[in-house]
């Protein structure tokens, strides 16, 4: 329980204070900073309902139909949704990357991650709320007795079915599965840069067409450009992918796997070693939420200097 509430602390220090830094400084506001800014607002909003779930791991009973159990669900159900989604927009968008460079470079921008996080977001709320509103009117506590706040999933079983392997397992294993493929690129990328970089020798076509050039702009007073060496433009997003499929196996998949097991066949919640397991998987899921904006404050170098400007501004001030 106490963990909970140091979680809730550092999940509204470390997101919040790089969203703020990704408010205050525009120019990190790339087209694709938007996606890792929704995925801090949505870790903002989880950790809102953190002591409601101090409240209901105690097994505390509680009014079923009360604002604070009609929220706490819909921030449960509907935020993890979205929260889902969020690592699954990053994915789509280092898949877009680092497979389609030259169009993600042309067409992708600052609205079109705006409209597409919020499209998502909407898209969560419209094929889940339903769900809650049909469980409130109907199944949740035909009375307004004490009872414990959850949803009765087992009164709308295929649905909640449906939403539990599209909604909430479907994007870890999305993320996970996209891994090998990206690799192979970014790989393949790689070398091809490192031949082009090992070449000694250019075409002969091209290598007069330089020297011309560079006659020309002598003639003229004007210095001939240096080469410049040009960058792997697959690494960044690869390590930004691979942080984040790191963190989502460690700390989703013990949830998920209790989840998929327990709608299949379910498990003694009395037995220790389940009710173990299940603690591991919560605390778990829990640190993902202040370990993803240090994962992107490591991975991503802009953000780093940033970060680092500002810390070396605050503690070496003579």
């Amino acid at each position: 329980m106490a963990f909970l509430g140091i979680s809730m602390g550092l999940t509204f220090l470390t997101n919040g204070g790089v969203l703020a830094i990704f408010f205050a400084y525009r120019e990190l506001r790339s087209p694709f900073s938007f996606y890792v800014m929704n995925l801090l607002c949505v870790n903002l909003y989880l950790a809102i309902a953190n002591p409601m779930r101090i409240i209901d791991n105690m097994n505390t009973l509680w009014f079923p139909k009360t604002w604070a159990c009609n929220f706490f669900i819909v921030n449960d159900w509907i935020g993890s949704a979205i929260l889902g989604h969020a690592h699954l927009l990053i994915t789509l968008n280092r898949v877009w990357a680092i497979m389609f460079p030259i169009s993600y470079k042309h067409l992708h921008t600052r609205n079109m991650a705006k409209y597409i996080c919020i499209g998502f977001a909407v898209y969560c709320h419209v094929m889940i709320l339903p769900f809650i509103l049909i469980d409130f009117i109907y199944y949740r506590g035909p009375t307004l007795n004490v009872q414990y706040c959850d949803v009765n999933v087992e009164a709308q079983g295929q649905y909640s079915n449906f939403l539990l392997y599209v909604f909430y397992q479907m994007p870890m294993f999305a993320v996970i599965c996209a891994y090998p493929l990206l690799y192979w690129k970014s790989a393949t990328a790689r070398k091809v840069t490192v031949a082009n970089g090992n070449t000694s020798k250019v075409p002969s076509g091209a290598s007069a067409m330089d020297k011309t050039m560079d006659t020309r702009l002598s003639n003229t007073g004007l210095k001939p450009a240096k080469p410049v060496k040009q960058k792997d433009g697959t690494r960044k997003p690869f390590y930004v992918l691979t942080a984040m499929t790191l963190s989502v196996l460690i700390c989703w998949g013990p949830t998920k796997v209790y989840n998929i097991i327990q709608n299949v066949s379910p498990w003694d919640e009395c037995n220790q070693g389940v009710a173990e397991f299940r603690k591991i998987g919560e605390v778990l899921y829990a640190m993902q939420m202040f370990i993803d904006p240090v994962l992107f404050a490591m991975v991503l170098s802009d953000l780093r200097a940033v970060i680092g400007k500002l810390l070396q501004q605050l503690f070496c001030k003579s």
